[in-house]
């Protein structure tokens, strides 16, 4: 829980967690660190909420506020970095895919974003993790997961892959949101069905919304989703927020459905096609621990054919 926004002690909202990122406060330790006053004045947020909160996070860890960073960095190094098979994209956005967060995959149908879930599923049943694909479309590919198995070295042991991952389809949001709430119980059991699971792919984080939120047809009632669409991105931070070693890919076809971005990914990647050559190509729109800046999502692009898989 290094991010500030996946923490569950804060009581923070939407709006003043984002006021937080978006002046740089974007770490428990950098949040708890800093005086109070000088994050109220930066952020013109209520100066007895930052205390707070600042005292509610000190209570909670039990310690003096000077070894907090000790705390958190040992707290980091519990976690664990998912490695997407391009060893290059992988040193560009600090090691692979995290877990403990939630990593947003956005671009129009058909530019390589289910392909890019498939891979990172297969990434981690040959390793011996359990999988959940959470399958929003009724369309579960699994002749394309099964052919992207065809190269696979004698080894691995496709059917025992297979069966790493769980399938669960749903096209309602209410029943979406019903399952994410057993789902975050289920993880924190000793004995849960889904305790195993080290990666959840949300395929796709807009569909179930499409039944409720109508922008083409009446853009002017945008606001009227707002606790819908929050409800359900806390319903999805929660599942990352208890369980640190759980990470979360959730895909999107279209910019206004990106109430994922900001304050509730620690990594957003976009996927499109090269207008020369057709090839599908991944960029980082938004990103927390790349060390070189990205402009507006003019970083530098990867072919998502170099991503290997075995």
């Amino acid at each position: 829980m290094n991010l500030l926004r996946y923490n569950p002690i804060t009581d923070f909202n939407d709006q003043e967690l984002e006021l937080l990122i978006l002046k740089g406060i974007k770490t428990i330790p950098c949040f708890i660190l800093q005086d109070a006053s000088s994050i109220s004045t930066l952020t013109s947020i209520d100066l007895k909420r930052i205390r707070s909160n600042q005292e509610k996070i000190a209570r909670c860890l039990q310690s003096p506020l000077r070894s907090l960073n000790k705390i958190f960095n040992r707290q980091l190094e519990s976690k664990y970095f998912i490695p997407t098979g391009y060893e290059e994209f992988d040193d560009f956005i600090g090691g692979g895919i995290r877990t403990g967060e939630i990593t947003g995959l956005h671009g129009p149908s058909g530019m390589g974003k289910t392909q890019f879930a498939l891979h990172m599923c297969l990434k981690c049943a040959t390793e011996g993790e359990e999988v959940l694909f959470i399958d929003t479309d009724a369309n579960f590919p699994a002749e394309r997961l099964s052919n992207m198995c065809k190269d696979a070295p004698p080894s691995v042991n496709q059917p025992s892959v297979f069966k790493r991952i769980h399938v669960y389809q749903e096209l309602s949001f209410f029943n979406l949101m019903k399952f994410l709430d057993s789902l975050q119980k289920d993880l924190r059991k000793p004995d849960g069905v889904y305790r195993n699971v080290r990666l959840i792919v949300l395929d796709s984080y807009t569909n179930p919304l499409q039944e409720l939120i109508e922008y083409r047809v009446k853009p002017t009632h945008r606001s009227a989703y707002t606790p819908i669409r929050s409800a359900y991105n806390r319903a999805l931070r929660s599942l990352v927020m208890y369980r640190q070693d759980l990470s979360i890919i959730a895909s999107y076809h279209n910019r206004s459905f990106n109430f994922l971005e900001s304050n509730n990914c620690g990594l957003v990647l976009d996927f499109d096609k090269d207008p020369e050559n057709g090839s599908l190509q991944i960029a980082v729109i938004q990103g927390e621990r790349i060390e070189r800046p990205i402009y507006s999502g003019l970083g530098p692009t990867f072919e998502l054919d170099a991503f290997s898989l075995f």
